[in-house]
């Protein structure tokens, strides 16, 4: 009968410590599941959100590569074939709220350094203006993002820009990049665009001097 008591007496103490360990061991793995997952779902939300700021710079150079193909491809617009090519031009400030979400598609129709080939109106696009450059598509990006900056490269570096203007010419792959009516020795011009409530992340359209239009 002792001896009985003593072996139940044993195995209970056995299975209090094997079901002690149990629930630590469980608690331990229920805070790595947790830990991982946590990692596994920020890090797929900052991949989503690298998708959404590629696609919206994918759209600016989308936008760049149709105006290049209209200028070499001699597109006509309007009855006519647009004398200096086809283009795309943004303004951060100008025309007011909204200006920095929107890059335009226009036909060069002038040459000049003033306000000659700057459209009437980001707001919509006028195909036909009394003046300004023919507006051939304006595009709008998504929900939440924005134009944070454009800039323009030369010899001496890169440098902002209010309003950004690059048009393709009709003879060979000559691309026009001006900013605030300067225009001499550009060799690139950078979109960039990122989330209204963190700019610190941000992608690229950049196109350059030679025609060569990528993603930074």
């Amino acid at each position: 009968m002792r001896l009985h008591r003593s072996v139940r007496t044993f195995f209970q103490k056995r299975f209090k410590k094997l079901a002690s360990f149990s629930i630590i061991e469980m608690m331990v793995v229920a805070g790595v599941i947790t830990i991982v997952s946590a990692l596994i779902v920020a890090n797929v939300r900052a991949g989503q959100r690298q998708t959404q700021l590629r696609n919206a710079a994918e759209q600016i150079t989308q936008l760049m590569g149709e105006a290049k193909s209209r200028a070499l491809g001699l597109v006509v617009f309007e009855d006519a074939v647009p004398r200096y090519g086809y283009g795309i031009y943004t303004d951060l400030d100008t025309y007011g709220v909204g200006s920095n979400k929107k890059v335009m598609l226009f036909a060069g129709r002038d040459d000049t350094l003033t306000f000659g080939d700057r459209p009437a109106s980001m707001v919509q696009c006028v195909s036909e203006p009394t003046s300004g450059a023919p507006c051939v598509k304006l595009i709008e990006l998504p929900p939440g993002i924005v134009l944070k900056q454009v800039y323009t490269r030369n010899q001496f570096g890169e440098f902002p820009a209010t309003w950004m203007h690059v048009r393709f010419s009709p003879e060979g792959q000559t691309v026009s990049i001006r900013k605030d009516f300067y225009e001499t020795g550009q060799t690139a011009a950078r979109f960039e665009v990122a989330f209204e409530n963190d700019l610190d992340t941000a992608k690229s359209a950049v196109v350059k001097s030679n025609g060569e239009i990528t993603i930074q």
